[in-house]
C-alpha cells in the first residue's frame, strides 16, 4: 500500500490571473481504474479522460464573490487600499488507486480545478457553488452540485447526476446495465442517450413538461396512493405524478426527476 499526501495553498492576491499551478499524481498500480474523488466548497470541477496513467492537477484561485464582502462607506476607507491575504488550501492524497481533493476552509475566495484522469477512472465528485464538467471517461461518475451546473459528456459508465439549483445536461456513447439518476430541484434535464438504449423510464416533473424523441411504451400505474384520516378529521389522499415507460423492450431503470424545469430526453444521432 503506497500513500501520497500533497498540501497546496493558493492565494487569489498573489497569483497573476494567468497562472495555474499543476501537479501530477501517480497511481499505486497504473494498470487498475482509479477512483477520483473530489470534494470543493467554493469553485468549478472540470475532469477530461485522457490515455496516461496519472492524474494531473491544474488548480487556479479565483477572486472572492462580491457578496462576501462587507460594505464598507468611502469615508471609512478614505486613504486605504485592500489587501488580500485570502487563499485556498488543498489536500491531495492517493491510496491504493483512490485520489481524494479536498479544500479546507474558505479564506476569502476559492479554486477552479481541472484534472486529467486514466479515461478508465471512476468519479465521485461534489461542489457546493461551481460547475461539474466531465469529458471522455468510462467510469462511473458521481456528479452532485448545490448551486451550479452538471455537464457530463462522451461518458460510458452509469451516471449519478444532482444539481439543486442548476442545469443537469449529460450524453452518453454506451449505456450499461446498471441504474442511472438525473435529478434538480431548479433546473432543466437534458440528456441523450444511445438510441439501442434498453430501459425503464421513470419520470417525475411537478412543474414543467417531458420531451423525448424515443418512441416509450407508457406503463398504466395507479396515480393516487392510499388515503389516510388525520387526526384533525381530515382525509388526505397522495396523487404521485411519477410516469413509467420502457424503451426498446426494457432494462435498467432511468430515473429523471425536476421541480422546476423541462425534462428532455434525446437520442444519440
Amino acid at each position: 500500500m503506497k500513500t501520497l499526501s500533497v498540501c497546496l495553498i493558493l492565494s487569489a492576491s498573489l497569483m497573476p490571473a494567468q497562472e495555474a499551478d499543476r501537479m501530477s499524481i501517480p497511481l499505486t498500480d497504473p494498470s487498475k481504474p482509479a477512483t477520483i474523488k473530489v470534494e470543493m466548497m467554493n469553485g468549478d470541477i472540470t475532469v477530461r479522460g485522457y490515455n496516461g496513467r496519472e492524474v494531473i492537477i491544474e488548480s487556479k484561485a479565483v477572486a472572492e464573490r462580491n457578496f462576501r464582502r462587507k460594505r464598507q462607506s468611502a469615508a471609512e476607507l478614505e486613504g486605504l487600499k485592500r489587501i488580500d491575504v485570502g487563499g485556498t488550501a488543498f489536500d491531495v492524497e492517493e491510496r491504493d488507486n483512490v485520489v481524494t481533493v479536498k479544500n479546507g476552509m474558505m479564506m476569502g475566495g476559492g479554486s477552479n480545478i481541472t484534472l486529467q484522469v486514466p479515461v478508465a477512472s471512476t468519479l465521485r465528485l461534489k461542489t457546493m457553488t461551481g460547475t461539474l464538467s466531465v469529458d471522455g471517461v468510462k467510469g462511473e461518475v458521481e456528479a452532485n452540485s448545490m448551486n451550479g451546473e452538471v455537464r457530463i459528456t462522451n461518458t460510458e459508465g452509469s451516471v449519478l447526476a444532482h444539481s439543486l439549483n442548476g442545469k443537469v445536461s449529460v450524453a452518453l456513447n454506451r449505456v450499461d446495465e446498471k441504474p442511472m439518476a438525473f435529478s434538480t430541484m431548479n433546473g432543466d434535464i437534458d440528456i441523450t442517450l444511445p438510441s439501442d438504449t434498453k430501459a425503464r423510464f421513470k419520470l417525475k416533473n411537478d412543474h414543467g413538461d417531458v420531451y423525448s424523441d424515443f418512441e416509450m411504451k407508457l406503463e398504466s400505474t395507479p396515480k393516487v396512493e392510499g388515503g389516510s384520516r388525520r387526526d384533525d378529521g381530515k382525509y388526505k389522499v397522495k396523487y404521485d405524478r411519477t410516469v413509467y415507460g420502457t424503451v426498446n423492450g426494457g432494462g435498467p431503470e432511468i430515473s429523471f426527476t425536476t421541480l422546476n424545469g423541462q425534462i428532455k430526453i434525446r437520442q444519440k444521432k
